[in-house]
């Protein structure tokens, strides 16, 4: 049927300041054959006024009578719903105006796909800064739920078959980290994934909020996680990854916990992760320092104080890591800067550049390797020219630091490129984008990815590598959290 009506279903609790721009967001779409139904959570405030200052008569406002948590107040969306597509969307976030409209069209294109999503800009929150665009993997597999957060509520989109589907909202359906069991749980029961490559949502993360008892909000995850891992039909390999999807969960609320100042709570959840893998403090970076530095790049405001106290309440239990600490600065104020040059903020980049040179610290290899994430994915989302543009400004800026070398992050654009390329089966881009990046510095060459996938490129041996290789091979944000 063309133009099917379509659900959005969004979950609020005490969202007041924040669920009118994710309202406004639906009823500004493109696509305009919709309804809009608000599950207000049992919010003490109540939503009534909000909703009804919109005047449009696709708004509808539920309301439970107790607090019963953000997937079961999907579910009751889903129950009360019409459409024949449903999409879900958080308060804190809104949408592209041409989120349905994208979404509708592929599914129309392609009646398998039961569940698309998209990439979405990351906020930060209340500033307003865009501080980059989260890609996630093209093809997802278990693996990549059970050990990640990589595809998150706000773009989900579903035909009305699965999001009614009863085993998605069990007794997990209450527990934190229920997103990836349903998404895992969509997987295993044979429905299709799909992706529209457009940033379609905007995602918010908040400066300076706070979470009550870290240990046991950790604690809720991991049943999610063993939920998901325990269901007969995920395969043997994928069910072996228990210790590694901990892993990741405890350095996650170990870093809120740090960041909050709430020591105690963060040695236990750091000691947890140790037992699993000592390594994750080996190594320059160290995994620890790289997920630390990370996460602060899409938290706080000005950074560098709770970056510093989170590497010296570390540093307590573990008096080697401090010596990273420095190399986190420096590089927390480059790559803030490069967001800042890339989103058209040369202002505010002004700062991190003249802290760098106080510092008197110097990139590496990673510092490139970020650099060219981030131009990556604005090429990726707005074209070539932007993301020549976004290069040139960059360059502009940062050769004003005596130590920057062009022709260093020129290279690794290039390898991220050739990377992209060969994940996604562009195999006749790799070779120019690989011998050109072994001209512009030598040192590339000393990149096995790169020879590897030069190789496999020319002789016709490749095998297809999902985004998530690439985005292995190729330093970059990790999965967005907002725990």
């Amino acid at each position: 049927m063309p133009n099917p009506l379509v659900s959005v279903i969004i979950p609020t609790y005490n969202g007041r300041d924040l669920v009118r721009d994710a309202i406004q967001s639906v009823l500004r779409q493109t696509y305009t054959n919709l309804e809009l139904l608000v599950v207000d959570d049992c919010s003490p405030d109540g939503h009534r006024d909000i909703v009804e200052a919109f005047g449009d008569p696709r708004v509808r406002l539920l309301r439970h009578d107790q607090n019963k948590g953000a997937q079961l107040a999907r579910k009751t969306g889903v129950d009360s719903s019409r459409g024949e597509i449903i999409f879900f969307l958080d308060q804190d976030d809104y949408f592209h105006p041409r989120k349905l409209e994208r979404h509708v069209r592929m599914m129309e294109a392609d009646p398998a796909i039961g569940f698309s999503y998209n990439p979405h800009f990351t906020v930060l929150h209340p500033v307003g800064w865009t501080v980059g665009i989260w890609r996630p993997p093209s093809n997802p597999t278990l693996a990549d739920l059970v050990q990640g957060f990589p595809i998150a509520p706000s773009v989900w989109v579903m035909r009305r078959g699965w999001a009614a589907r009863g085993e998605l909202y069990d007794e997990s359906a209450v527990l934190r980290g229920a997103e990836a069991v349903i998404c895992g749980r969509l997987l295993v029961a044979g429905c299709r994934f799909g992706m529209v490559d457009q940033a379609l949502n905007y995602r918010r993360t908040h400066v300076g909020r706070r979470f009550t008892d870290p240990v046991s909000k950790c604690r809720e995850e991991r049943l999610s996680q063993d939920r998901m891992l325990g269901d007969s039909r995920v395969p043997h390999d994928t069910a072996g990854l228990r210790a590694r999807a901990y892993l990741g969960n405890y350095l996650v609320w170990a870093n809120v916990a740090f960041s909050q100042g709430d020591t105690a709570s963060g040695r236990v959840l750091l000691d947890a992760a140790l037992q699993i893998d000592p390594g994750i403090v080996c190594g320059t970076p160290s995994p620890l320092a790289d997920f630390v530095l990370s996460h602060a790049l899409t938290d706080a405001r000005e950074p560098e104080a709770q970056l510093s106290e989170v590497f010296d309440q570390i540093a307590d239990r573990l008096p080697t890591f401090l010596a990273e600490r420095d190399w986190a600065v420096g590089q927390l104020h480059l790559l803030r800067a490069g967001q800042h040059l890339v989103w058209a903020r040369p202002g505010e980049a002004a700062g991190h550049l003249d802290r760098i040179r106080s510092l008197g610290w110097r990139a590496d290899a990673y510092s490139y390797d970020r650099l060219s994430y981030e131009l990556l994915c604005v090429e990726l989302e707005y074209g070539r020219p932007a993301g020549r543009q976004a290069m040139r400004t960059l360059l502009a800026a940062l050769t004003r630091l005596t130590w920057f070398d062009r022709r260093k992050l020129t290279a690794s654009y290039l390898l991220a490129r050739a990377f992209f390329a060969y994940a996604n089966e562009l195999h006749a881009e790799v070779p120019q984008h690989v011998l050109r990046a072994f001209f512009e510095s030598p040192s590339c060459a000393r990149n096995r990815g790169a020879w590897s996938i030069l190789a496999k490129s020319v002789l016709g041996t490749h095998a297809h590598r999902g985004l998530r290789d690439w985005r292995s091979a190729r330093p970059g944000p990790r999965a967005p959290r907002r725990p």
